[in-house]
């Protein structure tokens, strides 16, 4: 089978990418051929269909006003993705299926209109909630936000739910207006893959069709981990440093934990305020470093006591509680989003209440008194009953093969 693979970036930023590169290794181990197409960056992964992907695109605030015009004609509409991905389809032959995750904004909804006019069937893994709503993370001003429920785009101009500007938020309700209610290039899609049960059923309750959902646990490659019970350290941290993760209140609980040491590991938005917290507190319990990726960032997690998940916002499946599964480790996790279908409280982890500080010092309290090498013992045995490569594979190309046989069934029919 020919898959073809899209994602607005090629390189390892998040966690969508991180399983962007897992499900292309596998699906290639299995002997099917994958295309890729993408945005160019200095930091991509290399490709050999890199001459195929579109120029960086770039949405910061300092640009030249003649770039922020052309910026605002390329986030509802490219060209240049509908006539690269056009390219690579004529060049490099027709795939069975697309399977796109993020592409708004920098590849933009023309890659629909491509795959729509070639008549490939379409599967979005999705890795938030942009399908239901321009604020793709549903949390706005240090809080949950559906203001948009079902599909009231335009409220998060009343909102300022898009970095607290009206302006950003027209633009993003504007641009979901016009692909979802006027072009409706999202009816193009054939299939959507949820990777936890919450999101499933969130994107349903705003009127996603039921049927063209499928909850597919995300996969990593267990080999990979050792787990082994080392004696934890401290607590670790490892992801970006946003408002929606729970950053700060993670830092105002380790206030109340002078004697737990803290690490975290990322980069982010708030690492100002972060370091900003630490020396105006005094914080010596606490160590800040960069981002470290792979087996190196294996090292410090399985010598955690247990990582931390704090978000505030409906997390979907974090990967890097897998890791720390995988890896026999147990973690401290909010009781928000996906989070809750991964973490059994006191089983193989524990649970605290999103936005509380309080909340979340009592749980590492909690874990104090734990055995947690058997809570890793526990995280281990549930991750590979969840997360397995094989049980993966099959169902994500149960999926492709669902919708390539409707594709085929519709096309006789016209």
């Amino acid at each position: 089978m020919k898959i073809l693979e899209i994602n607005k970036f090629f390189y390892k930023k998040g966690g969508s990418e991180l399983y962007l590169f897992s499900i292309r290794n596998l699906l290639k181990r299995h002997g099917h051929a994958v295309m890729d197409f993408s945005m160019n960056h200095e930091k991509n992964e290399p490709s050999y269909y890199q001459p195929y992907f579109i120029h960086p695109v770039r949405m910061d605030g300092k640009m030249k006003l003649r770039d922020k015009i052309h910026s605002f004609f390329h986030l509802l509409y490219s060209v240049e993705t509908q006539e690269k991905l056009e390219q690579l389809i004529q060049e490099r032959g027709v795939p069975d299926v697309a399977h796109i995750h993020n592409f708004a904004y920098h590849l933009t909804p023309s890659i629909l209109y491509v795959l729509k006019k070639h008549n490939i069937p379409v599967v979005w893994t999705l890795h938030d909630y942009k399908v239901i709503s321009p604020n793709y993370n549903l949390y706005a001003h240090g809080e949950i936000d559906e203001c948009t429920k079902p599909d009231k785009f335009f409220a998060v101009v009343k909102n300022k739910s898009i970095k607290n500007s009206y302006l950003k938020s027209f633009i993003a309700a504007f641009e979901q207006w016009l692909h979802v209610k006027v072009t409706k290039l999202y009816g193009a899609v054939d299939a959507y893959v949820a990777p936890s049960k919450f999101l499933a059923n969130k994107v349903i309750e705003y009127g996603i069709d039921a049927n063209k959902v499928h909850q597919i646990y995300n996969t990593i490659d267990i080999s990979k981990y050792k787990a082994e019970c080392l004696e934890g350290e401290y607590y670790i941290y490892v992801g970006r440093f946003i408002k929606e993760k729970g950053v700060m209140r993670l830092l105002e609980a380790f206030k109340e934990l002078p004697q737990q040491k803290l690490i975290f590991i990322g980069a982010g938005d708030q690492e100002i305020e972060m370091k900003k917290f630490i020396a105006d507190n005094e914080m010596r319990n606490v160590e800040i470093l960069p981002p470290i990726y792979g087996a190196a960032v294996y090292e410090y997690i399985k010598k955690a006591k247990a990582l931390m998940l704090t978000s505030e916002w409906y997390e979907n499946n974090p990967l890097v509680i897998l890791d720390a599964f995988a890896l026999g480790v147990p973690v401290i996790g909010t009781r928000i989003g996906g989070i809750t279908e991964l973490i059994e409280d006191g089983v193989n982890g524990l649970l605290c209440e999103p936005f509380d500080a309080h909340s979340i010092a009592q749980a590492v309290k909690r874990m104090e008194t734990l055995d947690h090498c058997e809570l890793g013992r526990r995280a281990r045995a549930f991750v590979e009953s969840i997360a397995d490569e094989e049980v993966h594979y099959e169902k994500i190309m149960k999926v492709f093969e669902e919708v390539i046989s409707e594709k085929k069934i519709t096309n006789s029919k016209n």
